[in-house]
């Protein structure tokens, strides 16, 4: 048995929802500013090994908490000092893309509660990789002692284990996780090994010795982690009725052809959604429930907080806040971006402002907008139910008056935005006031909101 173990495992980690790993920058096509994502020297997009090594320790801790501090290191502390610290024995390489792909732009846009338009100035914009994508991921576990009874073997396993199960956890790499982004599947490719011959095959043969280990068969730990039931997915079809567009990057420069606001589509020129726009307009909805519900100003700042004067992090989470997230919390209900599954018939319409004292049109205040017409958009809402049994466990109720809400009431909240939605009083992307947005959704396997909200509360209860 070599003093040194040394075990590399490759495989592909592949994107099944939208993913955005940033690089804290901002690029300036045409004057438009964008969140980028990360690249390498030659302009490639990857991941770091730093924020990988981050997700797959949540990951790995949810699965093998005992295991954490062996594979990941851990820095204890007592009264704020460092106590011990011990280095992990997982190295994360940089994943590079397995194939170039051409980055996508999100929108986001965060309303004005009063006035229920755009903040000024909070309209932004993001890069993001599709569906799809593939990143080729190198893992390294390297124990320089062998001696002092770390079973090593065993550790890899777990890691191979909680590999094999990326698909169905609830982490998310990146970010916008409550907008569905970042979920992502592992296809193991090798585990290779140092042994003896891989060692005497390296010695002379001027290789590095991470390429010359040898490939050994190696059967992955039964996680310990049950995330059945963890998630209850809604499918939601959207039906559309006229036009409707949510803006793409693109910004028309003086004296160009072609229209002012332009939607954004997928690679391949379908309809898309992006799940942000659903997620704030469902909240802001929910918000203008509750303050119904509430009935006077004071109870009203219970159920739903003043975004204008809430700073840190608050004492307990409002009704709204349980729901769509908070400070310091993530929202509980998250929403993938949605798609059309065909290509649309897209529509140009003219605008133009009235000048109150000529009668004409005010001078410079003429756009254009290419919307499509009457799109069918798929999507899912997800609710962790995990999130949810906690609050109710914990017995932790939002702050609201007691004789009002009690947990089945916030779930209730949910259940009557929902079916606001379902009957066509939320309207979503550019221009609700110029007849833009216009739609129904329909809850796929749920016939109507009442029954989701049964569902939700008899598994909450579980």
């Amino acid at each position: 048995m070599p003093v040194n173990e040394l075990w590399r495992i490759q495989g592909v980690l592949t994107a099944r929802s939208p993913l955005h790993v940033g690089d804290g920058l901002a690029r300036d096509p045409e004057e438009v500013e964008i969140a980028s994502i990360c690249r390498d020297g030659t302009g490639r997009p990857y991941l770091p090994g730093s924020s990988l090594r981050g997700f797959l320790r949540e990951a790995f801790e949810r699965r093998f908490p005992e295991s954490v501090a062996s594979m990941f290191g851990q820095n204890e502390r007592q009264g704020g000092a460092s106590a011990s610290a011990r280095g992990g024995l997982l190295s994360v390489w940089d994943a590079l893309i397995a194939e170039n792909v051409q980055p996508s732009v999100a929108s986001h846009v965060v309303l004005d509660r009063q006035t229920r338009t755009a903040d000024d100035g909070l309209l932004y914009f993001e890069e993001y990789l599709p569906a799809g994508t593939a990143f080729s991921v190198n893992l390294v576990v390297e124990c320089a002692m062998h001696g002092d009874g770390e079973d090593v073997e065993r550790l890899v396993r777990e890691l191979l284990g909680m590999l094999r199960e990326l698909r169905n956890d609830p982490g998310r790499l990146g970010s916008n996780a409550a907008s569905g982004y970042g979920h992502v599947e592992w296809s193991l490719g090798k585990v290779t090994k140092l042994t003896p011959k891989a060692l005497q095959g390296w010695l002379g043969s001027g290789r590095q010795l991470i390429d010359c280990l040898e490939s050994v068969s190696i059967s992955p730990e039964s996680t310990k982690y049950d995330v059945t039931g963890r998630y209850l997915p809604i499918p939601v079809k959207l039906h559309f009725s006229g036009p409707f567009l949510v803006n793409g990057a693109a910004k028309k420069k003086k004296g160009d052809d072609g229209a002012n606001h332009v939607a954004i589509r997928t690679p391949d020129g379908r309809c898309r959604l992006p799940g942000p726009s659903i997620h704030g307009a469902l909240r802001s909805q929910t918000e203008r429930i509750a303050r119904t519900i509430a009935g006077s100003d004071e109870n009203a700042r219970k159920w739903v907080r003043d975004v204008g004067t809430a700073t840190g992090v608050p004492e307990a989470y409002t009704a709204v806040d349980c729901l769509w997230g908070g400070v310091g919390l993530r929202s509980p209900v998250r929403v993938t971006d949605f798609e059309a599954k065909q290509a649309d018939r897209t529509a140009l319409q003219d605008f133009v402002a009235i000048d109150r004292f000529t009668g004409g049109g005010a001078d410079g205040l003429k756009f254009q907008a290419e919307g499509f017409v009457n799109p069918v958009l798929y999507g899912e809402l997800l609710v962790d139910l995990g999130v949810l049994r906690s609050f109710a466990e914990d017995q932790r109720p939002p702050e609201v008056r007691p004789d009002v809400c009690d947990w089945d009431q916030v779930w209730l909240l949910l259940a009557f935005c929902l079916r606001d939605w379902m009957e066509g009083d939320i309207r979503l992307g550019f221009g609700a006031s110029k007849g833009y947005g216009n739609c129904r959704a329909e809850l796929q396997g749920y016939s109507s909101a009442k029954e989701l909200y049964q569902t939700i509360v008899s598994e909450v209860k579980q």
